[in-house]
């Protein structure tokens, strides 16, 4: 298990915020055990769990908010967490090797020149997995890579998204409309700018509240949105309330801004290499290795470009803005389909 790549863990510092919880917002995996000893510690309260997909997960209050174990921003069992909960800040992605990735949406991840996060990691994440569990991911990961790229050279769609980016973001005008509309083009995509931007609004209108984008506030309120133009905050049992309305965030607008640093750290985590890979597949191998990493690059900045844009209506100077962009976004880019998995 420590054999994962974890570069990602160099230069930054870790300690867990008082009265944040927002980790407690995502839905954890608990196992059968976990849940005994949940269920025996909270007795007679009931302990509200959801199944799917062959999985339990604790529930979360309302349905949206945090898990039912959080109370006053505090888990009310800590010492019998999940597994799962356990591993944050880090995420291992299994794809062509064990990777260690740093959710940068949590507040108490610091930059830290010269510090080092491996034994926090080690502590959080190898004291706490099963080596089968790992060596199974490991060995379904190399399995499904494996085959894709027997497909995806039989198609001559074959590739390597890593190289094809970092030519990518060698340009001098990335984030731009014209970069965008190039790279659009060599994605073979009739989309435009403007029509990417749409879709990367829609989640701000998710039905499923646990869908839609959630910021962390630097005073740690937990923020979202009923539509991108009404900005509301979430409590722990999921209550929602309006804050104030936003203005309309339309069409494509350039960024005074340099996406480059943080979209090179993007392209660098596999699980980007892992996403390309399945728009090829859901292509069924129609689509190239090189043409979907070319659109992946756009949704990723036309993304970036709206939160940008919504922080900056949300009072953030422009001095903080790439550092909140990446508080704002980074959870969901570790979300992305993918082909491989986590831990």
């Amino acid at each position: 298990m420590e054999s994962a790549h974890a570069r990602e863990l160099e230069g930054k510092a870790f300690a867990c915020l008082e009265g944040c919880g927002f980790c407690c917002t995502f839905q954890p995996e608990a196992s059968q055990r976990e849940l005994a000893l949940l269920r025996q510690r909270l007795k007679p309260k009931a302990l509200p769990i959801v199944v799917g997909e062959g999985r339990t997960y604790l529930g979360l209050q309302n349905k949206c908010g945090a898990c039912t174990l959080l109370e006053r921003r505090a888990c009310q069992a800590y010492d019998l967490r999940p597994q799962h909960c356990r591993y944050f800040p880090f995420h291992v992605h299994f794809g062509a090797r064990p990777q260690v990735y740093v959710n940068m949406t949590c507040r108490g991840v610091t930059s830290a020149p010269g510090g080092d996060l491996r034994a926090a990691y080690e502590g959080a994440v190898v004291a706490n997995a099963k080596p089968d569990e790992w060596a199974r991911h490991e060995r379904e990961a190399r399995e499904t890579y494996a085959t894709f790229e027997r497909n995806a050279r039989k198609a001559d769609a074959w590739g390597d998204p890593a190289a094809v980016a970092r030519a990518a973001l060698a340009e001098p005008d990335v984030g731009t409309r014209a970069w965008m509309e190039r790279a659009l083009a060599r994605a073979d995509e009739e989309a435009t700018p403007d029509e990417l931007v749409a879709d990367a609004l829609i989640p701000f209108s998710a039905p499923d509240v646990t869908k839609r984008p959630f910021y962390l506030a630097p005073d740690l309120r937990w923020l979202t949105f009923d539509t991108p133009r009404k900005l509301v905050e979430m409590d722990e049992r999921g209550a929602l309330t309006f804050v104030r309305a936003l203005p309309a965030v339309e069409g494509w607008q350039d960024l005074a801004m340099d996406l480059r640093p943080y979209l090179a750290s993007l392209v660098e985590r596999d699980v980007f290499a892992g996403s390309v890979y399945a728009l090829v597949d859901e292509h069924d191998y129609a689509t190239t290795v090189e043409e979907a990493t070319w659109f992946r690059l756009a949704e990723i900045v036309a993304d970036l470009n709206v939160r940008a844009r919504v922080l900056a209506s949300l009072g953030v100077a422009p001095d903080a803005l790439p550092d909140e962009l990446v508080r704002f976004y980074d959870s969901t880019f570790l979300d992305t389909p993918t082909i491989g998995g986590f831990l």
